[in-house]
C-alpha cells in the first residue's frame, strides 16, 4: 500500500504530487485540526503541531500553579458557618484531584511529544463524495483535538488568527 508506515508528511507530499487539488482532513481525537491542500499543510502544519505542544505545557503549568495554591493551609473565614467552610473544602479538594490528574495526564504527552508531521498515521481513507470528493482523512494517535469537521470551519478560524492556523480549538479566542 502506498502509505503503509510512512509519515503524514511524506503521505500528504506523495499524494500532492499526484492529485493537487485533495483537500487532506487531518486529525487524532474529535474533529480535525487540519483541512486543506498540500500546499497550506506545508505552510501550517509546523505552527499547528507547535500550537498544541505550547498549549500543553500551558495547561500543564496552570494544573501546578492551581496545585501550588491550593495546597496552602486554609481555615475558616471571619464569620463562616460550618457547612459553608466544608463545602470550601470540598470544592478546593475537587480542583486540587482535578489539576493533579491533570498534570499526570499531560507530563507524558509533553515527554513523548512526536511532531504532528513526524507521526505515523493510524487509518487513511476517503472522504464521503457527497461531503468531498476530492478529500481523503488521514488519522493518527495523538490527544490533539481539532474540532473542526468542513472546510469552510476552518478557513473561517484561520482568517480570525490572520491566516495562521494554530492547533487551537474554533472557539478558543
Amino acid at each position: 500500500m502506498l502509505v503503509l508506515g510512512r509519515t503524514v508528511d511524506k503521505i500528504v507530499e506523495d499524494i500532492s504530487k499526484q492529485s493537487p487539488d485533495t483537500i487532506f482532513y487531518i486529525g487524532s481525537s474529535a474533529g480535525f485540526f487540519f483541512i486543506g491542500t498540500g500546499e497550506e499543510y506545508k505552510a501550517d502544519i509546523e505552527d499547528i503541531s507547535k500550537g498544541y505542544l505550547k498549549s500543553f505545557k500551558a495547561q500543564a503549568i496552570k494544573a501546578q500553579q492551581t496545585i501550588k495554591e491550593l495546597s496552602k493551609p486554609i481555615s475558616p473565614k471571619k464569620d463562616e458557618s460550618l457547612e459553608k467552610y466544608a463545602d470550601r473544602l470540598a470544592r478546593i479538594s475537587k480542583q486540587l484531584t482535578e489539576s493533579v490528574h491533570a498534570k499526570e495526564r499531560l507530563k507524558p504527552v509533553i515527554e513523548k511529544w512526536v511532531p504532528i508531521q513526524q507521526r505515523i498515521p493510524t487509518e487513511i481513507s476517503k472522504k464521503d463524495e457527497l461531503l468531498d470528493p476530492n478529500g481523503i482523512i488521514i488519522n493518527m494517535k495523538g490527544i490533539e483535538s481539532g474540532g473542526f469537521w468542513f472546510k469552510h470551519e476552518y478557513d473561517t478560524a484561520k482568517a480570525k488568527r490572520g491566516g495562521k492556523q494554530d492547533g487551537a480549538k474554533k472557539d478558543n479566542k
